[in-house]
């Protein structure tokens, strides 16, 4: 299914969701190139309405889980006869990342959650299903 080398992997993918190698600012290091994918950001908690006028808190409603969508444009592109199942087995090699922003000086707080994939652990998965 998957027939390249790690790097040309890595090209394809950029290519795909059209993002640029980028310098680190002030390297002369070679270009920095696409290491995984990250969903957007959700909401899954918190607290806000504390303010120096009151200390009302009122909790902050959770949001829906966000997809991984460049997940599915890779596959799509790179692998367009993958099963369900092969796709599921690469969907469980997603990890979620909970992000806490702290608290504020009146309490206020919001938790996050967003998808990750190393794109390392997708190539190995791909060549695996191959």
């Amino acid at each position: 299914m998957l027939e390249m080398t790690y790097d040309k992997f890595v090209e394809k993918v950029e290519e795909i969701l059209d993002c640029k190698p980028k310098k680190k600012r002030g390297s002369k290091d070679p270009l920095v190139h696409l290491q995984e994918l990250c969903s957007s950001s959700w909401t899954t908690g918190g607290m806000t309405g504390g303010t120096c006028w009151s200390s009302e808190h009122y909790p902050i409603e959770a949001e829906p889980e966000c997809e991984l969508e460049e997940l599915d444009k890779i596959l799509e592109f790179l692998c367009p006869g993958i099963t369900y199942l092969q796709y599921k087995k690469i969907e469980r090699l997603i990890t979620i990342t909970f992000k806490n922003d702290g608290s504020d000086y009146y309490g206020n707080w919001t938790e996050y959650k967003y998808k990750r994939i190393s794109l390392t652990v997708l190539y190995r998965a791909l060549q695996e299903i191959s």
